[in-house]
C-alpha cells in the first residue's frame, strides 16, 4: 500500500504566499478602478464645464436658458406644462427646472457633448433617467445636471454629480473621504469653499468648525455626499 503523505511546510508555504498574492491583486485591481472611474468624474466635470461655456460663447446664452433655441434646431418639441424649447435668457438655470432637462438636450443638438438627451421631463415618465434625461456618470446609478444652486451662501449655476431622480430628488453617492480627494484634485478641499461645495441630507458628509468653516467627515463611512460645481 502505498504511504499517504500530507503538504510539507515548504508546500504550505508555497500555497499561502500564493493565496497571498492573488487576494494582493484582486484588492490592488478594485483599487484601480475604483482610481479610474475617480478620474472619470474630474474628467466629464472639466468636459461638460468646457462644453457649457463654449455654448455660451457661441449662442451668447446657457444651454436650457437660450431664449431662441428653436430658431437654431427646429427639430426641438415644445411639451405641455410650460416645458419649451426655448428657455427664458434670464441667465439661470431655473424656470420651473424645465431648463435643467433642456441643458443638455440643446450641448447635445448643438454637438458639444456626446450622446442624445431628452428635453421633457415626463415623456418619458419620471425618474429623470441616466443616459436619456442626461449622461451617466462613472458610478452606479449617478449621472449630471445643470441647475442652479444656493449653498452656503453662494448662489449660481451649477453641475451636480450624483444620484438624481428630479432636480429636487438629489442623493449622494460618494463617501467623504473620496469627496475631499476630488476637491483637493480641482479646488480648495473644503466643503463649503470655493467653486466645489459639498452637501448632504443628513449633515454626515461634512462638520463645521468653529461654526465658520465645514470640513470633511472623514470618520463617516456612508456615501452620502453631493458635491456641487459651480460655474459661474
Amino acid at each position: 500500500m502505498f504511504k499517504k503523505e500530507g503538504f510539507t511546510l515548504i508546500e504550505m508555504s508555497i500555497v499561502l504566499v500564493v493565496i497571498g498574492l492573488i487576494i494582493g491583486g484582486v484588492l490592488v485591481g478594485k483599487e484601480m478602478i475604483w482610481q479610474t472611474k475617480m478620474r472619470k468624474i474630474i474628467s466629464d466635470v472639466n468636459d461638460y464645464t468646457m462644453a457649457i461655456q463654449q455654448f455660451n460663447d457661441k449662442y451668447g446664452m446657457l444651454p436650457g436658458d437660450i431664449s431662441n433655441a428653436r430658431s437654431y434646431w427646429p427639430s426641438c418639441q415644445n411639451y405641455s406644462g410650460g416645458n419649451n424649447c426655448n428657455g427664458n435668457g434670464n441667465g439661470r438655470l431655473t424656470s420651473d427646472w424645465f431648463e435643467c432637462f433642456r441643458a443638455w438636450e440643446h450641448l447635445s443638438l448643438a454637438k458639444m457633448v456626446k450622446g442624445s438627451y431628452v428635453g421633457n421631463f415626463f415623456s418619458p415618465a419620471p425618474p429623470w433617467r441616466m443616459g436619456e434625461s442626461g449622461p451617466k456618470g462613472s458610478l452606479p446609478k449617478t449621472g449630471f445636471i445643470f441647475r442652479e444652486s444656493s449653498m452656503y451662501g453662494l448662489t449660481g449655476n451649477t453641475l451636480i454629480f450624483a444620484d438624481i431622480r428630479s432636480p429636487s430628488l438629489i442623493t449622494g453617492r460618494l463617501g467623504s473621504f473620496d469627496t475631499r480627494a476630488l476637491d483637493k484634485k480641482m479646488d480648495d478641499g473644503i466643503a463649503d469653499g470655493g467653486k466645489l461645495r459639498t452637501y448632504d441630507n443628513a449633515n454626515n458628509c461634512a462638520r463645521q468648525y468653529w461654526a465658520t468653516e465645514s470640513f470633511y467627515r472623514l470618520s463617516n463611512a456612508s456615501k452620502t455626499c453631493v458635491p456641487v460645481f459651480f460655474l459661474d
